[in-house]
């Protein structure tokens, strides 16, 4: 009886053991707008607690924003012709200025820097622009609508 404890253990030690998740922290999130995938030219998105979090640079190349960042107060600048919006790394608030009205919203994770590159959270940026946000767990992919 003892024995056959011991092998029903093990035999469930090893089917957890070979379970794995779809993806994972480590894994690289792939980024879809209006069903196209979107290249990243230089770093690849990252999760970070769940959150995809994209290089600021390709913001530009999703959203048309103008991008700056500034070292000294560690904020991020993003501009096109309807809206502005400020980041600040490490800050879980960011600023939206838009038909001459300031409002802050919060965010899940902060911007953050890592390898001198800059990440922010897409989920935020898109929502603000008024894009339809999805994830695919199956894919482990963000699928953005633009309106």
């Amino acid at each position: 009886m003892k024995r056959i404890k011991s092998i029903g253990i093990l035999i469930l030690i090893t089917a957890f053991c070979c379970m794995y998740p779809v993806y994972t922290e480590d894994s690289v999130p792939k980024v879809y707008v209006n069903g196209e995938p979107i290249t990243f030219s230089e770093n690849e998105p990252m999760l970070i607690n769940n959150r995809t979090m994209i290089p600021l640079r390709e913001m530009f190349y999703i959203f048309r924003f103008d991008v700056s960042y500034h070292d000294d107060t560690r904020t991020i600048y993003l501009r096109n012709d309807e809206m502005k919006a400020f980041f600040r790394i490490g800050d879980l608030r960011f600023f939206i200025e838009q038909d001459n009205t300031i409002r802050y919203r919060d965010l899940d994770v902060a911007p953050v820097l890592q390898d001198s590159r800059t990440y922010i959270p897409l989920r935020a940026i898109a929502e603000v622009m008024g894009a339809e946000v999805k994830w695919d767990s199956e894919t482990a992919s963000v699928l953005i609508t633009l309106k």
